[in-house]
C-alpha cells in the first residue's frame, strides 16, 4: 500500500538517534515494533533492538523508549530512514517562504513552511524566531557585548598576573624567612595605593581608548563598518554622546545594506556623517589622552615623593615592600575591572529586559487547505476573534506600570507606600508639622509602615533608589527624612547620587562640603554635616563641591565605613539618596550599608518590565530587605494609600467657633 509520512509524536515509541557522521544517509528500513523488543530490517540487513538500550546502527545509535500508554496498532508498519544533513537543509530551505506583509505595516514579514506533517512545519517556524530573537537581542547590544569582551580578556590577563605575583610575594617571604613588613614599610605602602588606583583607572581608560580607535581605523571588508564598544566606563560625557550617534548612523547604515543595494542613494549622506563623527570622536579621544597624560604626570611626582621613602629602609624590607606594592596594583586593578564588568552585566540585564522583542511563535498557526464548507465557519470565527485581537494589541502595548495589579501580578515584593502625584504643586517638600493635606498624610503612612517592619529589627539605615531619573528617588528620600524629623528623630539625609544631585539644588546647598569632600580626606566629617534651617531635627550630607571626576571609584574609598560608622552611632535614621541601578551599580555597592531598601516606582512612567529586575536584585539579595514605593498615583480609584478607604473624604482640621 501507498506511505505517508508521520510525525514522531504519533507512533508508540520514542526515537533517539546519535549520528557518528551527519552527513551519512540510510536505505529505508521497515520497523516492527513487539512488545519488548523491535525490529529493522530490510532486503539484505536485520536488526534486532530492546527498549531503552542502544542499538548500533549502521556505525550509528539508536534508543527506542516505549511511550505511556504503549499501544501497538493491529498491522501498524512504519518505515525507517533518516537523511544526511545538508540533503535535509536543503529540503527545508526549499520549503520555506519569506515575503514581507503589507497588511502588517513596515519590517513584518509572512513566514510559511509547507510540510506534509503540519506540526513539524509549526516547529521550524518557532525555532527560526526563536533563533531570530536572540540574534536581534545580540545585534541590539553589540557595544555593551563588545566592551564585555575587552573586559573579559582584560580580567583574564590581570587574574593570570595577580596569581604569578602572589606566587613571587610567598616565594621571596619563604626564601629570605620575611613575615612581616616593619611599620615604617607599612606606612610607605600607606601612601600608595591611591596613586596605584589612578594609575590603573587611567590605564584602562588608554586601552579602551585604542580598542576604539583600532575599530574606526580598521578598514571594512564589505563596507559594512562595526559598531564601536560602549564607552560609558571612560566617564566622559561628549565621547559618550558621539559614540552612540555614530553607532545609531552604523545601524541604519547596515539597515540600508541589508533591504537595499550598494548604490542606494542614502549610503553617501550616511557615509558623510559617519566620516564627520569619525573625526570628531578621533579629536575627542585626543583630548582625553592629553588629560590623562597630565594627571600620570602628576602621579607620577606624587609616586616620587612617596617612593623617596625607601632610601630609609633596609634593602631585604625594600624588596619586601616593591613586591607586595605590585601585588597591590594588581588587586586593585583585579577589582576595578570586575566592578566595571559588574557594571556592564547589569546594563545589559537591563537593556535585555527593556529593550528585547519576543515574537508570536504561532504567527497564526498550522494553515490547512479550506473545504468549501469551511468559508463560512471561517467568517464567523473571523467575527469573534477581531475583538479579541483588539483586546490583545492593547494588551501588548500595555508596558508601564498603571495599577497595583500590574505590581502584585508580576512580583511578590511588599508595597510600603503610595504617593499620589505631585507634579501641579509648587514646592518639593510636603510634609510639615501643620500640613495634613493628603501627600502628607501619605508619608506618614509610610513612616508607619517602616515602623512595623522594624518591630522585629532595628532598622536605622534606609536605603532608596529606582530603575532611572524622572522617577521621584530624590524627592521620597526628602519627604520621607523630614516625616522622620518631625516626629522627633534625629535624621541624616546623605545625597550619594554624585553623577546626578538633584537635593542640593532643591535645599540651596548645591556649593558646600560633601560626601566626596570627606571621602577624598580632604574634610572632617563634622564639616561635610549641615541642619537645615525648617527642622531642628533634620541634617544633610551633600554630595560636595566640585562634584568628584571619578564617582564610581570614590565610593570604594577606605573612609566609607568611617562615614557610616559614625552616622549610625549619631543619628537615629540614615536616609541614603542613591543614584538609579539602571545606568550605574552604586546602589548595589552602597546597598552592603543599609538595613533597609526601597526601589521607587512611578505610575505610568516606569516599565513593567523593571518588576523583573526588582525581583532579580530581592533574589540575589543585592540590595537588602528590599521593599517597593508607588510614586506619582494619578488615578487614585487604583490605589488605597495604605487603607481600604484612601483620602477622598476630605479631612482637614476642624476650625474652634467662638462664643
Amino acid at each position: 500500500g501507498k506511505t505517508r509520512p508521520v510525525s514522531l509524536d504519533s507512533i508508540p515509541v520514542s526515537i533517539d538517534l546519535r549520528r557518528s557522521n551527519p552527513e551519512s544517509e540510510c536505505p529505508p528500513y521497515h520497523l516492527l515494533l513487539g512488545s519488548d523488543s523491535y525490529i529493522l530490517k530490510n532486503d539484505s540487513d536485520q536488526f534486532k533492538g530492546v527498549y531503552g538500550m542502544p542499538l548500533l546502527f549502521r556505525g550509528d545509535t539508536v534508543v527506542m523508549q516505549k511511550r505511556e500508554p504503549f499501544m501497538i496498532s493491529p498491522g501498524g508498519h512504519y518505515q525507517f530512514e533518516y537523511c544526511k544533513r545538508s540533503a535535509a537543509i536543503v529540503k527545508y530551505i526549499q520549503s520555506l517562504n519569506i515575503t514581507p506583509n503589507p497588511k502588517g505595516g513596515p519590517g513584518v514579514l509572512r513566514i510559511e513552511v509547507k510540510d506534509e506533517i503540519p506540526v513539524r512545519a509549526m516547529l521550524s517556524i518557532v525555532d527560526l524566531v526563536q533563533s531570530y530573537d536572540v540574534v536581534n537581542l545580540d545585534y541590539n547590544n553589540q557595544a555593551l557585548l563588545k566592551e564585555m569582551s575587552f573586559l573579559e580578556q582584560r580580567l583574564a590577563t590581570a587574574g593570570k598576573e595577580l596569581e604569578e605575583q602572589e606566587k613571587m610575594v610567598s616565594d621571596f617571604k619563604a626564601g629570605n624567612k620575611v613575615y612581616d613588613m616593619p611599620s615604617s614599610a607599612n606606612q610607605v605602602l600607606g601612601e600608595l595605593p591611591q596613586i596605584d588606583s589612578k594609575k590603573n583607572e587611567n590605564k584602562f581608560k588608554k586601552d579602551l581608548l585604542n580598542l576604539i580607535e583600532t575599530n574606526i581605523n580598521t578598514p571594512s571588508q564589505s563596507d559594512k563598518t562595526e559598531v564601536i564598544p560602549n564607552v560609558t566606563s571612560i566617564g566622559d560625557a561628549t565621547l559618550t554622546e558621539l559614540v552612540n550617534k555614530y553607532n545609531q548612523l552604523i545601524t541604519q547604515k547596515a539597515t540600508v545594506l541589508e533591504k537595499g543595494a550598494e548604490l542606494d542613494p542614502r549610503l553617501p549622506v550616511l557615509n558623510v556623517q559617519i566620516d564627520g563623527l569619525k573625526s570628531n570622536i578621533k579629536k575627542t579621544i585626543d583630548n582625553i589622552r592629553d588629560v590623562i597624560s597630565l594627571t600620570d604626570q602628576s602621579l607620577a611626582k606624587q609616586e616620587q615623593v612617596a617612593t623617596a621613602k625607601f632610601s630609609q629602609i633596609p634593602n631585604k624590607d625594600k624588596q619586601l615592600i616593591e613586591i607586595n606594592r605590585i601585588l597591590a596594583i594588581k588587586e586593585s586593578l583585579y577589582t576595578f575591572l570586575l566592578q566595571k564588568k559588574e557594571e556592564n552585566s547589569l546594563q545589559l540585564a537591563s537593556t535585555q529586559i527593556a529593550k528585547s522583542r519576543i515574537i508570536d511563535d504561532g504567527l497564526g498557526g498550522v494553515k490547512q487547505i479550506p473545504a468549501p464548507l469551511m468559508i463560512y465557519g471561517g467568517a464567523f470565527g473571523a467575527a469573534i476573534a477581531l475583538p479579541a485581537l483588539i483586546i490583545i494589541l492593547v494588551m501588548l502595548t500595555h508596558k508601564k506600570i498603571e495599577t497595583r495589579q500590574d505590581i502584585e501580578s508580576s512580583s511578590k515584593i511588599f508595597i510600603a507606600g503610595e504617593i499620589s502625584d505631585i507634579r501641579k504643586k509648587k514646592y518639593e517638600i510636603i510634609v510639615r508639622p501643620e500640613n495634613v493635606l493628603p501627600e502628607a498624610e501619605q508619608f506618614r503612612t509610610l513612616r508607619t509602615n517602616i515602623s512595623h517592619l522594624s518591630i522585629h529589627h532595628k532598622y536605622k539605615t534606609l536605603l532608596i533608589t529606582s530603575s532611572k531619573s524622572g522617577e521621584g528617588k530624590s524627592f521620597i528620600s526628602l519627604n520621607l527624612a523630614t516625616t522622620f524629623a518631625i516626629g522627633n528623630k534625629k535624621v541624616v539625609l546623605v545625597e550619594f547620587d554624585l553623577r546626578n544631585p538633584s537635593l542640593s539644588i532643591k535645599l540651596g546647598l548645591e556649593n558646600t562640603l560633601g560626601v566626596a569632600d570627606f571621602l577624598d580626606g580632604r574634610n572632617n566629617i563634622e564639616d561635610v554635616i549641615h541642619q537645615l534651617d525648617y527642622s531642628p531635627n533634620l541634617f544633610f550630607i551633600s554630595c560636595g563641591y566640585p562634584l568628584p571626576p571619578n564617582p564610581g571609584e570614590l565610593i570604594f574609598s577606605h573612609r566609607i565605613n568611617e562615614l557610616f560608622d559614625y552616622l549610625k552611632a549619631n543619628f537615629d535614621m540614615v536616609i541614603i539618596d542613591t543614584p538609579p541601578v539602571g545606568p550605574v551599580s552604586d546602589a548595589l555597592v552602597l546597598g552592603r550599608w543599609a538595613d533597609l531598601s526601597f526601589f521607587v516606582v512611578r505610575q505610568k512612567h516606569t516599565l513593567i518590565s523593571t518588576l523583573k529586575l526588582i525581583n532579580k536584585l530581592r533574589e540575589t539579595n543585592k540590595l537588602p530587605n528590599l521593599t517597593l514605593i508607588m510614586n506619582g498615583i494619578t488615578d487614585t480609584r487604583e490605589f488605597n494609600y495604605g487603607n481600604d478607604y484612601g483620602y477622598g473624604y476630605g479631612y482637614q482640621p476642624k476650625k474652634m467657633r467662638r462664643d
